[in-house]
This record gives structure tokens, C-alpha cells and sequence, in this order.
């Protein structure tokens, strides 16, 4: 019988039992700056881009759900005027609220975002509008999940990386990036607010190189 010579793919190979698909920090660099507004914040697609460019920046950095992002007011991120230093997501899955702490990043984005929007119809700033949502629809209301699943595909699609998943793609990215960074499973589990780290484990990614690194770890 002829050997058969193993064959290991590098990147994100599909169907492996090793991997499912995670951004990689040039991808999400790639989608991001294709939501980025320019200096002209007063047009309506540039209110749009800076709407966007928010809510992705709060998905990776707080693993959320799409629901959940789309179901945040701006009190749940504002206290007395300012960025809280946590995020409150009141909707969720398992029906119990949860807080998540907020980056420095991504309290310093949604800062500029929330001063420069301007509420639908009064022109005020959307920093001092608590009970309305942080990333309202064209129309002033909160998103739908499935509105706002679908524009996080068409942003993904517009980013050549239509293939990469939906709405969830954030959620997989962000945890993955923070396991790779140190991050125990158990802060995981609390930040994402899964009921056990096999949960959780469904929505962390690594590459094939990844786990060739973590096999050579051992030395005997």
C-alpha cells in the first residue's frame, strides 16, 4: 500500500474539525475602514457610516449578540452626560441582563460617535438622548435583529468577505481574539454571557498553524 502523504492546510481550512471562521486583524481592519465616515459628519450617508462603524466596533469589542446590540439605548452605554465605563445589555438570550466592561478603544469611539450623530428630526446630539437607541435605523427606531443581521452581511459583502458568515462574525472574532491574547475561558464565558465555557466553545476559532504552534509546546 502506497503512503498517502498528510496533507495540512494553513489558514482557515474548511469542514477540518480544527477550525470555523474567524476575521483575522487585517480583515476586520479591511471592514471597518470601509464604514469609516469622512470629515463631513452632517450628510446622511456619513451619519450612516459613523452608525456603522459604532456598532462594529462595539460587536468586537464586546462579543455581543446582534440582538442585543440592537436592542441597546444610549443610557445603557451614557451615565451623567458620559461614556460609561460598562456597557449594560438588558435583552438578552438567557433573559438575564448583563454587564460588560468598556475598552478604552471602544469608550473613546463611541464618544466621537455619539457627539457627532444627530438625532432624526431635532438636530440635537445623540449623546444626551438616553432613552433612544445607540444605533438607530434610518427611520430613528431600533433595528430589528434581522435588519440588523442583514446590514452587517451587506457591510461584510462590500468588505469582499461575503464568505466569511453574518451577524455572528463579530461575536466569533472578538472571543477569539481575546483567547488569544490570554483571556481565561471563564472571563470569556462571563463577557459573552454563555451558561458554560462548552457553550462558549463553539464560538472560539483557531488556525491551523495555531494549533501546530500549541503541539509543539511540549517538550519532553
Amino acid at each position: 500500500m502506497s503512503k498517502q502523504k498528510l496533507k495540512i492546510s494553513k489558514g482557515r481550512p474548511k469542514n477540518s474539525g480544527i477550525t470555523s471562521r474567524a476575521l483575522t486583524q487585517k480583515e476586520v481592519r479591511r471592514l471597518l475602514t470601509i464604514t469609516r465616515a469622512s470629515k463631513d459628519h452632517q450628510s446622511a450617508i456619513n451619519q450612516t457610516n459613523m452608525r456603522n462603524e459604532a456598532l462594529l466596533y462595539t460587536g468586537f469589542h464586546t462579543c455581543a449578540r446582534i440582538s442585543e446590540l440592537c436592542s441597546l439605548t444610549v443610557g445603557d452605554v451614557v451615565e451623567n452626560g458620559a461614556i460609561s465605563s460598562s456597557v449594560l445589555f438588558r435583552k438578552t438570550k438567557s433573559g438575564k441582563s448583563r454587564r460588560v466592561p468598556l475598552s478604552n478603544d471602544l469608550k473613546k469611539k463611541l464618544n466621537g460617535y455619539l457627539l457627532a450623530y444627530r438625532v432624526r428630526h431635532t438636530d440635537d446630539s445623540l449623546m444626551f438622548s438616553d432613552e433612544l437607541p445607540l444605533f438607530p435605523s434610518n427611520k430613528g427606531s431600533h433595528f430589528h435583529p434581522t435588519s440588523g443581521s442583514q446590514l452587517i452581511k451587506s457591510l461584510l459583502t462590500e468588505a469582499g468577505l461575503e464568505k466569511a458568515g453574518g451577524s455572528h462574525i463579530m461575536r466569533k472574532t472578538g472571543l477569539t481574539m481575546m483567547l488569544n491574547a490570554g483571556c481565561s475561558l471563564e472571563a470569556l464565558r462571563l463577557i459573552s454571557g454563555h451558561s458554560s465555557i462548552s457553550q462558549l466553545s463553539t464560538y472560539l476559532c483557531a488556525t491551523t498553524n495555531q494549533v501546530e504552534s500549541a503541539i509543539n509546546q511540549i517538550k519532553l
